[in-house]
């Protein structure tokens, strides 16, 4: 979880920070560029004010988003974050940049959410060059399973595998990971949060 813990706390906070700003934000249409637009001003903790502009390119069912960030004379509407989805919001993806000084991609998702309402995914690829290239987490939900969440998560720079599996209502599920207990068979905890032998 190393990986994953980093990319949250050191990476995301200003871009996620400026996509939450923007919600409930109420979007103008550019007649110029064509594009409906949210702009918003955020505060980054220590950091002190931020802008962000997010744009939405509307192509029949298929939209384009691109984030903009500004900060002072330092930052001014560089790319953070772009990408692509579904009107109806069923599908879509995301590139995340690593910085101003380093824009490279960084990061990548790709969810689905079905109009059913019962089954939903999202995944997280690291794109930066290094030992955790290619790590990734993914978070499943299928509301017709009895254990109806789900996270998997690959660590590159160790060639490992861990997947959790669970309740959300009764908190019971099980875990498989071959590093961790030298074995690929699943490990098994109930309601109490107790070991216990899979059924």
């Amino acid at each position: 979880m190393g990986v994953y813990t980093s990319i949250l706390y050191q990476h995301l906070v200003i871009p996620v920070t400026a996509f939450k700003a923007t919600v409930g934000t109420e979007a103008y249409f550019d007649e110029e560029t064509e594009l409906w637009v949210w702009e918003k001003n955020f505060d980054i903790p220590a950091q002190s004010d931020y802008q962000v502009k997010l744009t939405a390119d509307v192509d029949g069912n298929d939209v384009d988003w691109k984030g903009y960030i500004s900060h002072g004379t330092e930052i001014d509407e560089f790319m953070w974050f772009e990408g692509e989805s579904t009107v109806n919001g069923e599908s879509g993806s995301w590139m995340l940049y690593e910085s101003p000084e380093n824009p490279n991609v960084w990061l990548t998702s790709d969810w689905t959410d079905e109009d059913n309402e019962t089954v939903a995914d999202a995944t997280f690829t690291v794109m930066k060059e290094g030992d955790n290239e290619g790590s990734w987490i993914k978070f499943e939900a299928d509301a017709t399973a009895e254990l109806d969440r789900t996270v998997t998560i690959f660590d590159a720079s160790m060639d490992n595998e861990v997947t959790i599996m669970w309740s959300q209502a009764e908190v019971n599920g099980q875990v498989m990971s071959e590093a961790h207990f030298d074995d690929t068979a699943y490990h098994c905890w109930d309601a109490n949060l107790m070991d216990t032998t899979c059924e």
